[in-house]
């Protein structure tokens, strides 16, 4: 895949400073779709390297691409009030449909992090609980007991399900188990902290994941801006530094390259803008996509 780095400088006033989503996605034809909260945007940057505002007026944390190029994405529906997210699919030709209509914190599908399975299966967290909602609309519980602070799924991969928990990575088995991938995959006081003076957990934690052709898996370290690989024997390596004012949120896998999420941060404002960096198999670096947000 050649695609080439493209920078959009874009002007808006915003009185809000909200974190970006760690939604990143690719489709079959290699074009890339990421959310930016600060803007309320998903981009799209195709396979012929040109940047697009794919879909505007949206508060998306995370996406998901299926085998037919439909576009899902968890979407909060402010105009509702506050606490109401919905789901929702893209087709190819931009007609959106409700997958779940929005719904108010607690009454079921709530959650900025959702994964679905080639049968259509949405699975999300409720607290500590997963469900798993058929293509019906029925939604039953899935999974509980194992679980400690679940969030931040990374695919569906023969039929299991990979995701964050509290410092660590499970997933689960074919028969309903949980499995632990790896534990304790975060340090107190991280170097690299983005809000070093922040000491709740979730300025120090892993957001995206994401899986190889062959099963090795990805996981951004946002609160140590680092991206690590853990091999098929266990081993863990740092592949990708985020340096300066950025550090990893999504990770998407495709061709055997790396797209990476970030974030870029302001020392007064917070965060600031987005950008996508490509890591190429033979360790090339290349930024495909920067989002600025200018103040006046």
């Amino acid at each position: 895949m050649h695609i080439i780095a493209v920078l959009l400088l874009l002007i808006l006033v915003v009185d809000l400073h909200p974190h970006p989503g760690w939604g990143i996605a690719v489709d079959s034809k290699g074009s890339v779709y990421f959310t930016d909260i600060i803007n309320r945007t998903i981009w799209k940057v195709d396979h012929g390297n040109e940047l697009e505002a794919y879909l505007t007026n949206v508060w998306s944390h995370s996406i998901y691409i299926d085998q037919n190029n439909k576009l899902y994405f968890e979407n909060e529906e402010f105009e509702l009030g506050n606490g109401w997210i919905s789901l929702k699919k893209v087709s190819p030709e931009k007609h959106i449909d409700y997958v779940i209509k929005p719904t108010k914190y607690g009454d079921g599908f709530n959650s900025p992090n959702f994964a679905i399975d080639s049968l259509g299966s949405v699975y999300y967290f409720v607290r500590d609980t997963l469900f798993q909602r058929d293509k019906s609309g029925i939604s039953t519980p899935f999974l509980k007991n194992g679980l400690n602070k679940p969030h931040y799924f990374s695919t569906q991969k023969d039929g299991r399900i990979y995701f964050v928990d509290s410092d660590g990575i499970k997933r689960t088995s074919p028969d309903g188990r949980i499995e632990i991938i790896a534990a304790n995959l975060t340090v107190k006081n991280p170097v690299d902290n983005p809000y070093p003076n922040e000491k709740r957990e979730i300025f120090n934690r892993i957001y995206g994941i994401t899986i190889d052709d062959e099963g090795n898996i990805y996981y951004a370290y946002h609160g140590n801006s680092r991206v690590n690989k853990i091999d098929l024997s266990g081993k863990i390596s740092e592949i990708y530094y985020s340096k300066g004012k950025w550090y990893p949120l999504g990770l998407a896998w495709f061709d055997n390259n790396l797209f990476i999420l970030e974030e870029g941060l302001s020392s007064n404002a917070g965060p600031q803008t987005c950008r996508v960096t490509l890591l190429t198999s033979d360790g090339e670096i290349k930024i495909i996509a920067t989002i600025e947000k200018i103040s006046k």
